[in-house]
């Protein structure tokens, strides 16, 4: 049976990782986002297979999340959250409501100020 591919959502988030061997965590920023994984853009080269632990902050909580980086190019890289638990899960869900509300109020309150404006 084919697996569909989660939703994806579009977003401009930062957050940083940290390469399993590494000590020094790294900058990186979210272009699209899903409960199974995120496209990353990144000035540090990754490798397909590499693990690392990826830093999730929401809403004063933080959570590190495991990564696989599953492909790499030019513009980015695709990892693949590995969840160790549900908190791990519900804290992916929360980033892509509190992003998308985001963008959703942010255009909302643009589209009724150009209304006024027109």
């Amino acid at each position: 049976m084919e697996q569909k591919p989660a939703p994806r959502h579009n977003v401009e988030l930062n957050f940083e990782f940290k390469r399993s061997y590494g000590r020094q965590t790294v900058l990186a920023s979210v272009k699209n986002i899903s409960l199974t994984g995120a496209f990353v853009s990144t000035d540090q080269p990754l490798r397909p297979s590499e693990k690392i632990s990826v830093f999730l902050n929401v809403s004063g909580r933080s959570r590190k999340v495991a990564a696989k980086v599953v492909w790499v190019s030019e513009k980015g890289a695709g990892v693949q959250f590995q969840p160790f638990n549900n908190r791990d899960i519900q804290i992916v869900d929360d980033i892509i409501y509190y992003a998308t509300e985001k963008t959703q109020s942010t255009r909302s309150l643009l589209d009724s100020i150009l209304k006024r404006v027109a």
